[in-house]
């Protein structure tokens, strides 16, 4: 059984209750971040992560705001 499945039949209604205000909080907290400082493109990231242990490492890529 997966084990997010197992955790949620076992949590009481006060539990789940108490998850879903937490995730609805840090889904709020997320959007406001990704509003004020934007994001990292996967683009970026990627081959920043490709240049490691090379003679031409790349600066970590900043965040860009959403237009």
């Amino acid at each position: 059984m997966d084990n997010l499945l197992h955790d949620q039949m076992l949590e009481s209604p006060a539990e789940r209750q108490a998850r879903l205000v937490w995730e609805d909080e840090m889904i709020d907290e997320s959007l406001t971040s990704v509003e004020t400082e934007g994001v990292v493109p996967f683009a970026a990231v990627k081959a920043w992560v490709a240049s490691w242990d090379t003679d031409h490492e790349l600066p970590p890529p900043r965040p860009v705001r959403p237009s």
